[in-house]
């Protein structure tokens, strides 16, 4: 039986006040200096003030892993790792991330190999 995955209520500042927004629905994390976007499934994207590193620590570790200094991933929204010269995950929107040499292992232990 596969364990059930937890939902947390994450609260996205906007422009008037606070977007709530659950943490399934958000796909990816990018890094942009001491910002980072946030990505979600329908498409839209948030800036917050928040570091890579400052999400991690807030993010389900059940759902989010790190695969390079500027890509924090939602595990169920990846629908492809691309292991070859270049190392990247396809997003479930088309996106492609790069996977970091370090972060190759990691991310292959997150996933049941058949």
């Amino acid at each position: 039986m596969k364990p059930e995955i937890q939902r947390y209520q994450l609260a996205v500042p906007t422009a008037d006040g606070y977007s709530f927004r659950s943490s399934v629905d958000l796909m990816y994390c990018i890094a942009d200096g001491n910002y980072s976007w946030l990505y979600f499934i329908e498409g839209r994207k948030y800036l917050v003030t928040k570091t890579l590193r400052s999400l991690e620590g807030c993010l389900p570790t059940e759902l989010f892993v790190r695969i390079h200094s500027r890509s924090l991933i939602n595990k169920m929204h990846v629908s492809q790792y691309i292991n070859g010269a270049e190392n990247y995950v396809r997003m479930s929107n088309g996106e492609e991330l790069d996977v970091s040499r370090r972060s190759q292992k990691k991310l292959k232990e997150q996933f049941v190999i058949l």
